[in-house]
């Protein structure tokens, strides 16, 4: 083999190696996560409290359905929407929570928001609370979620209706 051709298979097997290594780091970094969760948090609940919510952003970056949340601190976790109906505020669950592409789903209180039904004991500031979010197309999410005062959140809510 001649240093000409042993320099253009080099040559070559460069230039592949650099286009593999591109098109893997290319396919790396245009990958986002099909759900994002924002702004979480458990709000802190008085001493003999039985249940309490949680809240979140959920920006779907493509359509799906959060289907089921858990804790091993609630015996359920349920998705509750709050509707008013004669002027009088009442949640009821939901099976399932849709998610369109590009939308940002806020549970919030006074809106929807997961119900976390059972707890053992209060959930004071400062600690957190493990939660899994099951979706349909993303899998599971399990987050720590802190626990917070009305106040505090990040929503800057002071409904307290939880």
């Amino acid at each position: 083999m001649t240093g000409r051709t042993r320099e253009r298979i080099w040559s070559l097997a460069r230039a592949l190696a650099c286009a593999a290594a591109g098109a893997l780091l290319v396919g790396c970094s245009s990958r986002s996560e099909p759900i994002e969760i924002a702004n979480a948090w458990v709000a802190a609940t008085p001493p003999n409290a039985t249940v309490a919510a949680a809240y979140m952003d959920i920006v779907a970056h493509g359509s799906d359905r959060l289907l089921r949340a858990s804790s091993p601190l609630a015996q359920q976790v349920e998705i509750h929407q709050t509707l008013v109906e004669d002027g009088v505020s009442k949640m009821r669950p939901i099976s399932e929570l849709a998610l369109a592409e590009g939308e940002t789903v806020k549970l919030e209180p006074g809106g929807t928001h997961l119900m976390m039904i059972g707890i053992a004991s209060a959930f004071a500031t400062g600690q957190t609370v493990p939660l899994s979010l099951e979706f349909e197309r993303a899998g599971t999410i399990e987050l720590d979620v802190p626990v917070m005062t009305h106040g505090t959140a990040p929503h800057g809510s002071d409904h307290s209706h939880h």
